[in-house]
């Protein structure tokens, strides 16, 4: 339960260094002819865990002068997500608002209640080339859609159902739903003159195959194309 304290003019409703009032939250000292006034927040008391799941598969195939194809498709469910609504909400009927409050002694009732999901689908394709001189040039696509009935209510923005007990409403774009993006990439990997002679002479000193140096180790650069 909150409790909403208003300044009068010119004299502030708090003052930090002097803190709360000993008796500010004393039951007995609730305004039960006020209730209207009072923040009172719920939890469903029986509420499950929520739950992940993602599963993904890809094919990749090689083609021409060192071309390279790959496609992948990612999926990922999620149950039992915490949904906030006022169980206070005035009657809804054919999306109008009836006027009528289910309790009327009462303002706001903050309800929680593991009854929301979500659904995320995407295809990510992409396609890279490799050179001779170890320039590797890659260029990406990904197409998805994020689906959820679970605004996030601490955003202004990110609205709400029109009637808080017709969950179904509250299906629709997820607040981070992006359906597509493309991205552009090269690397460049090289080796140095001792690295190349690991590989064709075989081990050298101090290039055993449990102990190898920063000379026999390819490097690489990556930075995305603008």
């Amino acid at each position: 339960m909150n409790r909403q304290v208003t300044a009068a003019a010119g004299v502030p409703a708090l003052v930090a260094r002097d803190g709360f009032s000993s008796n500010f939250l004393n039951p007995n000292m609730i305004d039960y002819s006020n209730l209207q006034g009072f923040h009172i927040r719920a939890v469903n008391p029986h509420a499950p865990s929520p739950t992940v799941q993602q599963w993904s598969f890809g094919l990749q195939r090689e083609f021409g002068n060192r071309w390279t194809m790959q496609l992948d498709y990612v999926g990922t469910k999620s149950t039992h997500l915490d949904l906030i609504y006022d169980y206070n909400q005035r009657f809804v009927v054919a999306n109008k608002s009836t006027g009528i409050t289910p309790y009327p002694n009462f303002g706001y009732i903050e309800y929680t209640t593991p009854a929301g999901f979500g659904n995320y689908n995407g295809l990510q394709g992409s396609v890279s080339r490799r050179t001779s001189q170890g320039l590797t040039l890659r260029a990406g696509l990904t197409y998805s859609r994020s689906l959820d009935d679970t605004p996030e209510e601490l955003e202004t923005s990110s609205g709400g159902a029109p009637n808080g007990r017709n969950l179904g409403a509250w299906c629709g774009p997820s607040d981070f739903n992006i359906p597509s993006g493309s991205l552009a990439t090269s690397s460049m990997s090289y080796r140095s003159d001792t690295a190349r002679r690991c590989s064709i002479e075989g081990p050298l000193p101090g290039c055993s195959e449990t102990s190898v140096p920063r000379a026999c180790t390819p490097s690489t650069a990556e930075s995305p194309i603008r």
